[in-house]
């Protein structure tokens, strides 16, 4: 394997949640660095009163770290922050996570050794699962996030919770992507993002062995927390889809998505009236995932017909993922 000298910046982008951002901080510590690469972090905290200092300060001799803030509140303000932060740096490649997101020892090396091997590709997109919270009912529908493609398969998906990006993709000289300030406070701007770099000719390949693994808050955990945000990821896919695709597709797309969320939803409703006169927790769970259909077209009708959910605007002021964090077992 070629293990030519590289510059690897991880980018960490986080709001009002020091414990998470902690908890990310001491995976990212400890994670093994391969030969050849220079690796350092950038956190960018997101408010007008940065409050990250003391915590930066703990990590001052375990990681190489650039502590910065952006005042303008949103998800796409801070993460071009970032980027625009990397491109001065100079680094050849960056990594970015999620502030409640833990990474494996062996992160970095599965993404440079994909970086090694794949030179055609810009943009590497690893493995993520989000652990249910202690907390949660169990009757809630189980998400699944496993990203099941073998290292080095093309695929058309990514985000910026687990991902590594070349510099070219976002440097001035290069595509000189950024992030849509219209999904500052709805999700999905790391989704567009990827839409973009696709139509732009881009290659992104999976990297199986790169995991990281989300740990639910309290908050989270909640049903109806869970329902708002499958309207606001609905509202930001018809954004999405509107902007990249021609206005008959994305028209389309809704019409069968709220034809689908609310005939399967009342079905889904129906059975798990019927089913919790036997079993409550099976009905409890069919009853939910016909509401989950039912918010995934009342994301839709929202963008058509009502106003953004704007999930990401207070999320942050939470006092329960200020200081809850649930620790990797283990």
């Amino acid at each position: 394997m070629n293990d030519h000298p590289l510059s690897f910046c991880m980018l960490l982008c986080s709001r009002r949640r020091p414990a998470l951002v902690t908890q990310a901080l001491n995976s990212i510590a400890s994670l093994e660095i391969p030969s050849g690469v220079q690796f350092s972090v950038l956190l960018v905290e997101n408010d007008t009163v940065p409050q990250y200092a003391n915590i930066v300060a703990d990590f001052k001799g375990k990681l190489t770290i650039r502590y910065e803030s952006e005042p303008e509140p949103g998800l796409t303000h801070v993460r071009n922050h970032a980027l625009n932060t990397a491109e001065k740096l100079g680094v050849n490649w960056i990594g970015s996570i999620d502030d409640d997101v833990v990474v494996p020892k062996d992160w970095l090396v599965h993404m440079v050794a994909a970086i090694r091997t794949y030179a055609d590709t810009q943009i590497f997109y690893g493995n993520w699962i989000r652990h249910t919270h202690p907390d949660e009912a169990k009757w809630h529908p189980r998400q699944h996030h496993l990203n099941p493609h073998p290292t080095g398969q093309k695929i058309k998906a990514s985000s910026f919770n687990n991902v590594a990006i070349r510099a070219d993709v976002y440097a001035q000289n290069g595509m000189a992507l950024r992030l849509d300030h219209r999904f500052r406070f709805i999700g999905g701007e790391d989704a567009d993002f990827t839409r973009t770099y696709l139509k732009r000719g881009g290659i992104i390949r999976s990297v199986q062995g790169a995991l990281a693994e989300e740990y639910n808050t309290p908050e989270r955990a909640t049903f109806a927390n869970r329902l708002y945000r499958t309207i606001a990821t609905e509202y930001a896919s018809v954004t999405i889809h509107h902007k990249h695709d021609p206005a008959i597709i994305a028209i389309l797309w809704s019409l069968q998505t709220v034809y689908r969320g609310l005939v399967l939803g009342m079905i889904y409703i129906a059975l798990g009236a019927v089913l919790f006169l036997f079993d409550k927790q099976w009905g409890r769970k069919r009853y939910s995932i016909g509401r989950l259909l039912i918010a995934r077209a009342a994301g839709v009708l929202r963008y058509y017909f009502g106003s953004p959910p704007e999930l990401y605007r207070d999320e942050g002021d939470d006092k329960n993922a200020r200081t809850n964090a649930i620790p990797p077992s283990g």
